[in-house]
């Protein structure tokens, strides 16, 4: 696969790229500085001169002999794309320094890492110099680059260029606004810009061209290094840092893209989709869940889990997700919150804590996950790894997840109740995680909770699995349609909307909270409460088996159809159109393909008109052919003109599931 992807090395130049993008690095002992990154379908090489730093730095002893490139092609991270995978190697006194490049075959992205360090010296924690406002008008002293720990540095011409920078919010029981963007056009008065995240984007502003960066780890505030900054831009130099303080550093994806900002949509999106491809039957699925009704573990009884299975086999979702309650051990999340519930520290609890709970279960799961294979469908578990101790029971977990997924066939996992307290803690959870993944050969799917405590967040394990983004409950007063389906819209113009776990609810239950409510959960149809995230990966947040057999009908419905087409939805890019979701303005997600048709959900809001039009996606697709529309689901009616989707929906707060051809 390799004929594209490409790493060569010299003795001293490494030159590591494919048909589309190049980067360059010189070597002078064990010190790597970046010469070249190169966009070959224009020939503009991004970077501009000397850099004010070595690449892929930390303290190290001096290089005791050559420098030799090992190269191999193997998947990136178990379950991603096949790609080249180059080390550079520099042996030193202390052990050899090894440098991880990861190269795509047809796509413009290259990943650099630390992959063993040899020796580590204490420097202090990075500082910012930043220049004071005096009042006084002269040519400002520039901050200085501090060259330690340094990931990538380079120079650029910053002429009309624009630094884009998301930051993505978890800890959603807390939280609602889960992404929040700065943009600086770039300036000689600003001295200097140093922001902390995951994701950024440099961009051309007469061309649209530009450069992305991908920090694969969790949020800057749920990471054990120092640095306080993860980019730095000083006039014509940018540099990002943090590898963290464990010996492999986090990896980095540089990329490229065009077209503004739906150029840098299309392209994080799909990168994430070489992360993790979808596999049908894997990726994408349905699941449904009791615990958005708020019995917790009070019915987790044989009985009402077969009566679940039953009423989700009539839903038409895909995975029966048992969530906390299944097992012997008892949380402190338990119905009568006990005082002796367990949150962390498992094993020395109860060495039975993870077998199913007498009570309830005196069968054992096996009725349950016969029941549910027999219907067609796969079982997952919620599971919490024990935090305790720096999560030195993590090899216990595994091995507790390996028997339940080998007895019983589980194929997917809650992870909750996560609780990283140092980077040793965050490695031991990583290892967990990617063994599973390695002895499931890739079949496992996690669901990786964000919604509390310190975790991985939205970048920490882009191939383990979707993110468990929020809960929310009519219980609390704080479920509402369009604001899930607005965590959804913002999220994705960075997040592949597959990557989500997002909820529906029962809307008929607590009334009362939502009393003169125009937008209650209530005023909307059934299938459109699937229809606010079905572009994601859905989750039905309700006892199945007590929600009205009409609504499950009419779910039913839709689900049906959208079986028929997700896999196309869930393999392309999605890209948000209409304006952010508040229940006033018309809004939705529309796919750009490569190839073939689009598929577009629309939404009307409550107080409009029942006309509303939108542009087909257009970026490097070939989607200006398509000139005719098919309604799939949804009341109305919509055509094709002259490049735009004309729709009609008949009712507020109802919704158009739509392909385009």
């Amino acid at each position: 696969m390799t004929a594209m992807a490409h790493a060569d090395f010299d003795g001293t130049t490494l030159v590591v790229g494919n048909a589309l993008i190049e980067r360059r690095w010189r070597l002078d002992g064990t010190s790597l500085t970046a010469t070249g990154l190169t966009d070959l379908r224009t020939g503009r090489d991004w970077a501009a001169g000397e850099p004010p730093a070595p690449s892929l730095a930390r303290e190290v002893a001096g290089a005791t002999g050559p420098t030799e490139l090992r190269v191999e092609c193997k998947p990136i991270d178990i379950v991603g794309v096949e790609a080249l995978h180059a080390e550079l190697v520099t042996p030193t006194e202390q052990g050899d320094l090894v440098r991880r490049f990861v190269v795509l075959d047809d796509f413009a992205a290259i990943a650099q890492q630390l992959v063993s360090v040899p020796s580590v010296a204490g420097s202090g924690p990075a500082t910012t110099d930043e220049a004071v406002a005096t009042g006084t008008e002269t040519d400002a002293p520039r901050s200085e680059i501090d060259p330690s720990d340094v990931i990538d540095a380079l120079t650029i011409d910053p002429l009309h260029c624009r630094l884009v920078a998301p930051r993505f919010v978890d800890q959603t029981d807390h939280h609602n606004e889960v992404v929040q963007q700065r943009e600086w056009l770039l300036h000689p008065s600003e001295k200097s810009i140093a922001v902390q995240g995951n994701l950024w984007f440099l961009e051309h502003n007469p061309s649209g061209a530009g450069v992305g960066m991908l920090k694969i780890a969790p949020g800057p505030e749920h990471r054990f290094d120092r640095v306080p900054d993860d980019l730095q831009i000083i006039g014509e130099h940018l540099v990002t840092r943090g590898h963290g303080v464990s010996p492999t550093g986090y990896r980095q994806w540089t990329f490229l893209h065009d077209n503004g900002p739906t150029g840098r949509t299309t392209a994080v999106q799909r990168l994430q989709l070489q992360l993790r491809p979808v596999v049908p039957g894997r990726d994408g699925l349905a699941v449904s869940n009791t615990w958005g009704d708020r019995s917790q573990d009070s019915r987790m009884t044989e009985d009402f889990l077969l009566a679940e299975v039953a009423a989700a086999a009539e839903l038409g979702v895909d995975v029966v997700q048992l969530d906390d309650g299944w097992q012997k051990g008892t949380t402190a999340n338990a119905w009568n919150r006990p005082q002796d519930g367990a949150w962390g520290d498992y094993w020395a609890i109860d060495p039975q804590f993870w077998t199913p709970r007498p009570s309830g279960l005196p069968n054992g799961l096996e009725p349950v996950v016969d029941a549910a294979h027999r219907a067609g469908l796969h079982v997952g578990l919620w599971f919490s790894p024990d935090s305790s101790s720096e999560f030195a029971n993590w090899e216990a977990d595994r091995d507790c997840l390996t028997d339940l997924v080998t007895r019983h066939g589980i194929t997917q996992v809650k992870s909750d109740g996560v609780l990283l307290t140092s980077a040793r803690a965050e490695r031991r959870y990583r290892r967990l995680i990617d063994q599973m993944l390695q002895r499931t050969d890739g079949a496992l799917t996690f669901d990786l909770d964000v919604t509390a405590q310190v975790r991985l967040g939205y970048w920490g394990a882009p191939h383990a699995g979707p993110v468990f983004v929020e809960n929310r409950y009519t219980d609390f007063h704080n479920y509402w349609p369009h604001q899930t389906l607005r965590t959804l819209w913002r999220l994705s113009h960075h997040l592949h909307p597959v990557r989500l776990r997002l909820e529906f609810l029962n809307p008929y239950r607590n009334t009362d909270r939502y009393a003169g409510d125009p937008l209650a959960p209530e005023r909307y149809r059934p299938a459109t409460l699937f229809a606010t995230v079905m572009m994601a990966s859905p989750l039905a947040w309700f006892e199945l088996s007590e929600a009205p057999a009409e609504f499950r009908a009419e779910i039913a419905e839709l689900v049906r159809i959208w079986k028929q087409v997700r896999h196309r939805i869930h393999t392309e890019v999605v890209l948000p159109i209409g304006d952010e979701p508040d229940g006033w303005s018309w809004t939705g997600l529309c796919t750009a393909p490569r190839e073939g048709d689009a598929y577009a959900v629309v939404f009307r809001p409550l107080d409009s008109g029942p006309d509303w039009s939108f542009r087909l996606p257009h970026n490097d697709l070939p989607n200006s052919d398509l000139d005719r529309v098919e309604w799939l689901h949804g009341n109305g009616r919509a055509v094709v003109d002259n490049g735009r989707v004309r729709v009609e929906i008949d009712e507020p707060l109802g919704h158009a599931f739509l392909r385009i051809h």
